[in-house]
């Protein structure tokens, strides 16, 4: 529609159909307020990226900067602000009203594991096994020439009694000659005994891998270092880390990360992304160490006689001079550190 009091025509008398400027000025002023009270303009606040890539329901950011840009659907407008002045507290920091809030942290931790030692867990007694079966359990009790024999074995024990190969265990001839040398049965017996041990040794091995370490365990031990609620609306940036952690994230929206904090900041490559912003978030910061159980062997001595001999009798009629004990590690450990990080207040497109 015309601006009130336009006229069409040639005002000016040039002989060019217009509007002379000193009019045009003049109409723009008288007008203008009513133009504008009857435009609608809409404002826009977006997060980018520094690379313009707008952000949207990404919550682990990578970008080294952030900007905060105006996008108008009509018309111009003076600059805005894209950030919430809100008051926040965290750490022993006190309260802060502006668009961020730096923050101090530390921690300190002393801590130590030993792994557990499972070759002291008795496997069988009096023939029987103690855990829940895997395999076939067959019983180690038998009876030859009037005698009930019964076998007792710790995890460390089974590992000795049975062949697994080199510089390990008893054959089936390694138990005839304890039938026949040490319990007196006759030949036959003798044969007949080692042939059952052997077998029912060897069905024990699937109980003996699950639970007497097997070939070998090592656990990974979790100590908590810190936590941080991120709150929506919030990004954190870390400035400073002096020691070094591991870390899961985990939001509402059921986004997840884990990482190190070499990512997150490291004095040779000074990264500093953004964590968090788009929901409810928390960090959770952990060191790991780890101990380990195994079998190792060591060599033992001939003795003359077995009245004197460290280990269980059938063992010294073995065929090899070396016994399999169970080896655990120790881990001592300090974890120190402190970190610098920053609040990033922010207003979140729904």
């Amino acid at each position: 529609s015309a601006l009130a009091g336009c006229t069409s025509g040639d005002p000016d008398g040039d002989g060019e159909m217009g509007i002379d400027t000193d009019v045009l000025n003049q109409m723009i002023e008288d007008n203008l307020q009513d133009f504008i009270n009857n435009s609608s303009v809409t404002v826009h606040h977006t997060i980018h990226q520094h690379n313009n890539t707008t952000v949207v329901n990404n919550y682990y950011q990578t970008t080294n900067e952030y900007q905060n840009t105006t996008n108008v659907e009509e018309g111009e407008i003076g600059p805005t602000t894209n950030y919430y002045t809100n008051n926040y507290s965290l750490g022993g920091q006190g309260e802060g009203t502006s668009a961020t809030t730096s923050h101090v942290l530390s921690y300190d931790h002393s801590y130590s594991y030993v792994s557990n030692n499972l070759s002291d867990i008795e496997f069988i007694i009096d023939g029987d096994l103690q855990h829940p079966v895997i395999g076939s359990a067959p019983t180690l009790s038998y009876n030859y020439g009037g005698q009930n024999i019964d076998f007792d074995f710790t995890c460390e024990e089974y590992r000795n009694a049975i062949n697994w190969g080199s510089r390990s265990g008893m054959e089936e001839d390694d138990w005839r000659r304890y039938g026949y040398q040490y319990l007196g049965l006759s030949s036959s017996q003798a044969s007949e005994l080692a042939e059952n041990i052997y077998d029912d040794l060897t069905d024990y091995q699937d109980e003996f891998y699950a639970y007497c370490g097997g070939s070998g365990i090592t656990t990974l031990h979790e100590l908590n270092l810190f936590t941080l609620e991120i709150n929506r609306s919030i990004a954190l940036s870390f400035d400073y880390i002096s020691g070094h952690f591991n870390y899961y994230l985990n939001c509402s929206d059921g986004y997840n990360k884990s990482g190190s904090s070499n990512w997150l900041w490291d004095d040779y490559s000074i990264r500093t992304p953004r964590i968090g912003g788009w929901a409810d978030c928390t960090f959770y910061a952990y060191d790991t160490i780890s101990t380990s159980f195994s079998y190792d062997y060591e060599y033992i001595d001939t003795y003359s006689n077995y009245t004197f001999y460290p280990y269980p009798i059938w063992h010294y009629y073995g065929n090899n001079n070396y016994w399999y004990s169970g080896e655990v590690t120790e881990s001592n450990q300090i974890a120190t550190s402190q970190i610098y990080y920053t609040s990033h207040y922010l207003i979140v497109e729904e």
